[in-house]
């Protein structure tokens, strides 16, 4: 199985800090990010990228939504 990182939440200027700095070190298909709002995510940012959906209230559990991510930045 396949390292993957994971970023909760993804949006915003540190979350974009976080994913240009791994972007450095790894293939974007070994990055996963998590947002509340998907939409929020620059394109650019996205290409290649796994990107799942996580709100309060959702019904995925956190064993699912994180599922496969090695390692976690929760900012």
């Amino acid at each position: 199985m396949a390292t993957r990182l994971g970023i909760f939440p993804a949006p915003g200027g540190l979350g974009g800090s976080t994913l240009r700095q791994l972007l450095e070190q790894v293939p974007p298909n070994d990055v996963v990010l998590v947002a509340r709002s998907p939409e929020k995510l620059c394109k650019e940012k996205a290409v290649g990228d796994i990107i799942r959906t996580a709100y309060y209230g959702n019904t995925p559990t956190l064993d699912q939504l994180f599922d496969g991510i090695s390692s976690l930045n929760l900012i």
